[in-house]
């Protein structure tokens, strides 16, 4: 189920974001790549601006299941304040976009609750910002005592 909602919310950010262009590291105009698991780092000068879904963190109830998944974005702009301005407007879109679906497909709820952090250090000029979207889903184990504690 792990994989099958990162890669859901990865389509759903590659909606959100593909009509997006902004400056890559060799100063031209350029799509976002987005990608599961992490930016590869070997190759973030040719990969900027960027965006990476995986799945960081979870929880298993008796009555559910809770899952963080991380969305790392990273741009790049020399002018700070373009830079700045295109970055958070792009953040904001994905998270009000990404919770106004309210489920991934379907098969997960998405919690209105969302923790971002726009880092205080940045490497100029790249800037990178961190999302944490909850997702929750219904229990998927223990099963076989449905009937019974039911009364079937």
């Amino acid at each position: 189920m792990i994989i099958e909602i990162e890669k859901k919310l990865k389509n759903m950010i590659l909606k959100i974001v593909k009509n997006e262009t902004l400056l890559s590291v060799k100063g031209i105009q350029k799509k976002i790549d987005v990608f599961r698991g992490i930016i590869p780092y070997e190759k973030a000068g040719e990969i900027l601006p960027a965006i990476a879904i995986r799945a960081s963190k979870g929880k298993n109830y008796l009555e559910k299941r809770e899952l963080e998944v991380s969305v790392i974005f990273e741009t790049t702009n020399p002018n700070t304040e373009i830079g700045y301005e295109e970055h958070m407007r792009i953040l904001q879109q994905i998270i009000d976009e990404v919770i106004s679906k309210g489920t991934v497909d379907n098969i997960a709820e998405i919690s209105p609750e969302v923790n971002w952090e726009f880092f205080d250090e940045q490497a100029y000029p790249n800037y990178i910002s961190h999302i944490i979207f909850k997702i929750i889903s219904r229990k998927a184990y223990r099963t076989d005592v449905d009937a019974w504690i039911k009364g079937e």
